[in-house]
């Protein structure tokens, strides 16, 4: 167990290029063996996928999803169908232990859609203009933006609390967000510190109000505010960027169908709708039963009868169970239409 501990370290030192002391943070806090699917070569690891379980709040469901992260495969052994194994290895698995459906970020949406996953949600990149009033970060004590007093501080472990409820407070905005809790949170500063991260966290009229981490290169990698306009006041995010989720700009998080008829559950048919209807995947065909909005019944049929026929494709599926319905105007008039709020990448 030892010397698969060191090759996996080893690996990802080749694949990231991680500091040593942020690889000892990923072993000691992110993997699990169980969720962890390597490749080998000649008794050797040559390439590996690991998943994490994310608690999933979907229309009103809580349910906990395998989140696919740092797939890596030695630099010798790239582009020859080494990652794909791994992948489909742990595609494989999570299937047995029964899951509906995985998540992922990809690296490369194309090489995903190959293996047959589909893009859940969009981000716009948006970018942050100057205006007067400027606050400093260096400045000491409590600035002014009209009759708003303003207070930026270093994020540190203490401020725990106070990102929790920026981030439930913008997330219960969507009907589908990453439901991280302060375990989960405590993990993230924990990494994104270790990683020599850094962040700020803004309070207006003592109220927290907007949270934001950025890489050691300057890159955003998290912002969260519940008041836009603040943004335009603070000197160092001049010029910079950061991600909004939106219903269709650039692709971000991808996922892929574990089991059909489990994934069915999830259908975000509007609250009133109550009846049956016949599904068309892919040429499975199934029955479902739909009270008040949730799907409370699924089963495979071998011949369509003459209830209301739904079909859908390994893509559509997914993405109206997300809340990107692209169906005809009648089928998308029953479904619920949102996205997904989620950052993680890894």
């Amino acid at each position: 167990m030892t010397n698969n501990l060191n090759e996996l370290k080893s690996l990802h030192k080749m694949a990231f290029g991680d500091s040593d002391k942020y690889i000892d943070f990923f072993f000691n806090n992110r993997y699990e063996s169980k969720y962890c699917y390597p490749e080998k070569s000649n008794e050797k690891i040559v390439s590996v996928t690991y998943a994490r379980i994310i608690d999933l709040f979907l229309n009103g469901n809580k349910i906990q999803i395998p989140f696919l992260h740092s797939i890596a495969t030695h630099n010798d052994f790239r582009h020859k169908g080494y990652a794909k194994k791994t992948i489909t290895k742990a595609l494989d698995n999570l299937k047995l232990e029964g899951f509906p459906f995985v998540l992922l970020h990809p690296f490369k949406h194309s090489f995903y859609e190959n293996l047959g996953f589909t893009t859940i949600s969009y981000a716009l990149k948006k970018q942050i203009n100057p205006t007067p009033p400027i606050i400093k970060v260096n400045d000491t004590g409590n600035q002014k933006i009209d009759s708003d007093n303003i207070k930026i501080e270093s994020i540190s472990l203490k401020h725990l609390d106070d990102i929790d409820k920026i981030y439930k407070t913008k997330a219960k905005q969507y009907l589908a967000y990453n439901n991280r809790n302060l375990k989960e949170w405590k993990n993230i500063l924990n990494e994104h510190l270790e990683d020599n991260g850094f962040g700020y966290l803004i309070y207006k009229n003592m109220i927290p109000i907007c949270y934001i981490l950025i890489y050691s290169n300057n890159e955003i990698r998290e912002l969260v505010t519940l008041d836009d306009n603040l943004l335009n006041h603070i000197d160092f995010l001049d010029n910079t960027s950061f991600f909004e989720f939106s219903k269709k700009e650039a692709k971000y998080t991808m996922g892929k169908i574990l089991s059909v008829s489990k994934s069915l559950y999830f259908l975000p048919f509007y609250d009133d709708i109550s009846s049956c209807f016949n599904v068309d995947y892919e040429g499975e065909l199934f029955s479902i039963k739909v009270e008040k909005g949730k799907v409370t019944a699924v089963s495979k049929i071998v011949n369509l009868d003459n209830k209301k026929l739904l079909q859908f494709s390994k893509s559509s599926l997914l993405e109206t169970i997300f809340g990107l319905s692209f169906l005809s105007n009648t089928e998308a008039s029953i479904f619920k239409d949102f996205g997904l709020f989620l950052f993680d990448t890894y």
